[in-house]
């Protein structure tokens, strides 16, 4: 009898913790923002005209002017790049560098050796910050972190808990949002688990 309770005592505890597991699960998929899978047009950048070691300068969203710089990249060094989307005369582009890794940048669609990749027009979703967060520039920590200039130098961005933000999407339990902050204006992403919709 005792090891039958025991049996049941377990089976329940069981019951619960699993359903507490799927309820988290269904939980995390309450935001207002779509969900999308990493796919695209494979590219490279094309090389600058009489220059091999001439770079491409990317940028932290689709507007030079609007939005502030990501680095520059060698268009030979480039690899595995892939365009996930072009907005206006600009397009994401997922990439690895191996001067800094893995990043997911934009670049002019005109620097691209491949012009075919659709469009899409953005939706963003107001949300905020759960706490102190660094900021990287692609879904995931194997990405390069965003950095922004600080007086000779470079410094990893990050977020101080209560940032307003708008996401975009989610991509791998990563959100793309843009905020502004001491570089100016930028696009990068965020663990969706430190972000709250409003």
């Amino acid at each position: 009898m005792l090891k039958s309770m025991k049996r049941g005592t377990a089976l329940i505890l069981m019951i619960a913790i699993l359903c507490g597991i799927a309820g988290t699960a269904l939980a995390s998929g309450n935001n207002p923002w779509p969900t999308r899978e990493k796919s695209g047009v494979g590219i490279g950048l094309a090389p600058v005209m009489n220059n091999k070691n001439g770079k491409r300068q990317a940028y932290y969203g689709p507007n030079s002017r609007q939005y502030a710089k990501a680095g520059a990249y060698k268009a030979a060094s480039v690899t595995n790049a892939l365009a996930l989307f072009r907005e206006g005369d600009y397009a994401l582009v997922d990439l690895y560098y191996p001067a800094t890794g893995k990043a997911c940048v934009y670049f002019p669609v005109k620097e691209l050796t491949n012009r075919n990749i659709p469009e899409e027009y953005l939706t963003s979703y107001s949300a905020k910050t759960t706490s102190e967060v660094e900021v990287m520039e692609g879904p995931g920590y194997d990405y390069h972190a965003a950095d922004v200039p600080y007086l000779s130098n470079t410094k990893r961005l990050r977020l101080a808990r209560g940032t307003w933000i708008d996401v975009f999407f989610e991509m791998d339990g990563w959100v793309f949002a843009e905020f502004s902050c001491e570089a100016g204006m930028v696009r990068a992403w965020l663990p969706e688990y430190q972000v709250e919709s409003n």
